[in-house]
């Protein structure tokens, strides 16, 4: 244990996890405050994109039921996975209760991504993580499969400075556990009391270090126990008192490494993510038997990485450099003449750059300022923007490790400008709307369009929360459009009042000229229609499935009934499936009613077949934007007798489906 820690040990570290538990007494506190946000206001006063983020964010929200996810910014644990991980790097000391965390001045980022867990969530929790000023990200989670999603969200965060910290796994086998596997993070493997690896962590030769991760003890979210419910199935074992909890994993190492990287940030602010995992490696205490079983791998070794990780010697190789811009903040509304301030200086100060860059990943950097005077909460430079719009990134390097980035909006005039589509204009399918939206003292800007030349009503497109400099507005879908004249308008609201921009453009529908048509079913219809040549005639028919019986088009679009089967007048909303029920090379279909529950096998030349089902299918409760809900019938030869077997899943309804097979015939 460092028993000499140095005074300011304070550090952001985002924990993307399940969320924690924000009335538990051990983390009072200790969570990150966004400041530049006005708590319960609705509004996204920062504008980086999320109203009230006031602590962190909920991109899952608690139902895996739900499509699409409602998030909110309450990112509250009810699973105990996260608080647990927040217990081990930040829990309250000397608060006489409970435990002690690694580095409990820290502040902490509950970004939740559970229940759904979702490749999207992860990256945009990542990015969330790198433009609020997260210092390290401590991942727990992980899988088999790499994502070039979230490897180049982990790209765009170490960019920015933030230390990129993750679980190996716990296969306790030699498989590549990703994000723990890209080279851009810390990969972490786990420990055990006598200090050897433990047998469920698995190793590689991306493995950085190793921590404590069996029997840990730490913090216990409200009415939780994760073991219960796990394979182990162990209610209540792990239960140390109400509020703590014992468990193992190398999702309990890794954030003992995110705590001493916030260790580092803190004594060395602006240290880089390369140099910080150069240090964590360097300092680690070497496993030359990494079981205890008498083996010898001396240095490095797939198993152990380069040792298990020591927060003393980590600090005592850490420069003794500080880089960090205090002013402007992230997210900050510039203009004119801007007073940079901050700190540049340390043990071994030999100067300062600071520099500016277009963007929030900078290409090209243009110096502001070189000096080799050493700065202490002071100002290091002054930036004229007069010239400038658009979204800037600021960064400070004191020597070659020590470096502070923060991203700003600069408006120095008051900007609504449609600059795509043109006047005159002709959108068909969808369109791409580019221009800016931006103010000094932007608030927020609307899309609208109207119908006709002068329209008389207008209707909404987006609200835009953040400003936006010769960039994306909005990807404009006007398929269901009817074809005519429309005008589109931007509007930008300021404290001073609206500025606008409209655009007079033509619509024209893509189903128009002689390869498209249009044509009104009448019923609600199934979320998607289906093909097939169902008369021999060599010519395929489309099958629709409504609400009130099944509708055959020609090629043409024209209503056909002549040699198409005639069924019921029933709801028929879930999908009709299409493929070879009897070997004849003529195209055969299955269709599934609601009320009653019938499964109706069509086969060509042959009075078609109704089959009851054991459940309703259950479409009536979803719209079109569930359709991961929707009952499913599909078909396809399992058996290999050229013909095709008929599969039935039904409705969703919380985590259960059912599932049927039946004969070509339609027997189960």
């Amino acid at each position: 244990m460092f028993t000499n820690p140095p005074a300011r040990t304070e550090a952001i570290i985002a924990i993307i996890d399940t969320g924690i538990d924000f009335r538990h007494p051990d983390l009072f506190g200790q969570t990150w405050t966004n400041t530049q946000e006005i708590p319960g206001n609705g509004l996204d006063d920062d504008h980086n994109g999320y109203a009230d983020d006031v602590h962190g964010w909920d991109f899952s929200a608690n139902d895996t039921t739900w499509i699409p996810v409602l998030e909110d910014n309450d990112p509250t644990d009810h699973h105990g996975h996260g608080t647990h991980v927040a217990g081990i790097i930040a829990a309250t000391t000397e608060n006489g209760v409970g435990i002690a965390g690694i580095a409990p001045h820290c502040r902490i980022i509950p970004l939740k991504i559970y229940p759904m867990m979702l490749t999207s969530m992860a990256a945009r929790a990542i990015m969330y993580a790198a433009n609020n000023g997260a210092d390290v990200i401590s991942m727990s989670w992980g899988g088999p499969y790499s994502s070039k999603l979230i490897a180049d969200a982990l790209s765009y965060a170490r960019a920015k400075g933030t230390i990129l910290c993750a679980a190996s796994g716990n296969s306790g086998t030699q498989v590549a556990f990703y994000p723990a596997a890209l080279p851009l993070t810390i990969a972490v493997g786990a420990t055990n009391s006598r200090d050897h690896v433990t047998p469920f962590s698995t190793y590689g030769n991306h493995i950085d270090v190793v921590a404590p991760g069996e029997s840990i003890l730490s913090l216990r979210a409200l009415n939780t126990d994760m073991y219960a419910l796990s394979p182990s199935r162990e209610p209540g074992v792990h239960i140390i008192a109400d509020g703590y909890y014992e468990a193992s994993g190398t999702s309990m190492a890794c954030p003992m490494v995110a705590a001493i990287a916030g260790y580092l940030k803190s004594v060395s602010p602006g240290i880089t993510p390369s140099a910080a995992q150069e240090i964590i490696q360097l300092s680690a205490k070497d496993l030359s038997d990494p079981y205890g079983v008498g083996d010898n791998y001396p240095g490095r070794d797939i198993y152990s990485g380069f040792g298990r990780a020591n927060l003393q010697q980590a600090l005592e190789l850490a420069p003794a450099r500080r880089a960090h811009i205090e002013s402007p903040g992230r997210h900050a509304f510039l203009s004119g003449i801007v007073n940079i301030t901050g700190i540049a200086d340390g043990a071994g100060f030999s100067g300062y750059n600071l520099e500016y860059g277009a963007g929030d990943s900078p290409k090209q950097w243009h110096e502001l300022a070189f000096s080799t005077t050493p700065v202490t909460h002071a100002p290091l430079a002054v930036w004229n923007t007069d010239s400038l719009d658009g979204i800037f990134s600021l960064r400070l390097r004191v020597g070659d490790v020590n470096e502070s980035q923060v991203a700003v909006h600069v408006a120095n005039h008051d900007l609504a400008d449609i600059l795509s589509p043109t006047v005159g204009d002709t959108l068909s399918g969808s369109g791409a709307i580019v221009g800016s939206a931006s103010s000094p003292d932007f608030l927020f800007a609307t899309l609208e369009y109207g119908e006709d030349a002068t329209p008389a009503n207008w209707k909404s497109l987006d609200t835009l929360i953040v400003p936006v400099y010769q960039g994306l507005l909005l990807d404009w879908n006007v398929s269901a459009l009817t074809e005519g004249n429309y005008v589109l308008r931007l509007t930008v609201f300021t404290s001073r009042g609206a500025i606008a921009d409209s655009v007079n453009l033509y619509v024209r529908s893509p189903f128009s000229g002689r390869n498209g048509w249009r044509t009104h079913v009448g019923n609600v219809t199934t979320i998607v229609p289906n093909y097939g040549d169902f008369d021999g005639d060599n010519h395929n028919e489309i099958v629709v499935g409504t609400s009130e019986g099944i509708r055959f088009y020609d090629i043409n679009g024209n209503l056909k009934t002549d040699g198409m089967p005639e069924l019921p007048d029933w709801n028929f909303r879930t999908p009709i499936a299409v493929g070879n029920l009897n070997g004849d090379g003529i195209d055969d279909f299955v269709a599934v009613s609601e009320q009653p529950p019938i499964l109706f096998v069509v086969s060509s030349g042959q009075p078609w077949n109704a089959v009851g089902l054991p459940c309703a299918p259950g479409v009536e409760q979803f719209d079109v934007n569930q359709e991961e809900k929707f009952p499913l019938v599909f078909l396809t030869d399992i058996n290999d007798d050229g013909r095709d077997e008929i599969h039935f899943l039904s409705a969703r309804d919380g985590s259960t489906r059912e599932y049927c097979i039946f004969y070509s015939d339609g027997k189960p």
